[in-house]
């Protein structure tokens, strides 16, 4: 019997943090930037997760990201078990 994933939606993930999200590239990123990442997915993800970003579904700017300074963001589903 397969476990079903549970889905979570997130509307302002900020652009700049969605390719340390899926792929664990950090280049370009500062200290802060990747510490406020590894904190939002320890809290959110202890177990893991993988994702989904509706590249269609964006806001140019969000004042009130997930985390960080205003900026662009993405409607990003997480699937976690």
């Amino acid at each position: 019997m397969s476990k079903r994933l549970k889905k979570l939606s997130y509307e302002n993930i900020p652009e700049w943090a969605i390719y340390f999200l899926e792929y664990g590239d950090d280049e370009g990123l500062t200290e802060k930037e990747v510490d406020e990442l590894i904190n939002f997915t320890d809290i959110n993800f202890p177990v893991g997760y993988t994702m989904s970003v509706q590249w269609d579904n964006f806001r140019d700017f969000d004042s009130h990201p997930a985390f960080g300074l205003p900026c662009k963001t993405y409607h990003v589903d997480f699937y976690v078990n």
